[in-house]
């Protein structure tokens, strides 16, 4: 019997630039793979305008990505 597991089910993905263009792409396709999706950009506005874009539960946060130790505390 065939297994219809989605591949990423269970699976948190994190996407840097993921308010728009590629990076929503990624977005998008890792929660039809069956990731929970979480977001980050530095526009709360395409932020919100992405989360409406992906499945309800992903989530989004607003970080200004050109600062390295902004990432390093997301991550922390």
């Amino acid at each position: 019997m065939y297994n219809q597991t989605k591949p990423l089910s269970g699976k948190k993905v994190i996407i840097l630039g993921g308010s728009a263009g590629i990076g929503l792409a990624t977005a998008k396709l890792a929660a039809a793979e069956g990731a929970s999706v979480v977001i980050v950009s530095s526009n709360q506005q395409r932020i919100n305008k992405a989360l409406n874009e992906l499945p309800q539960g992903s989530l989004g946060f607003a970080v200004d990505l050109s600062q390295e130790e902004n990432i390093k505390n997301f991550f922390a």
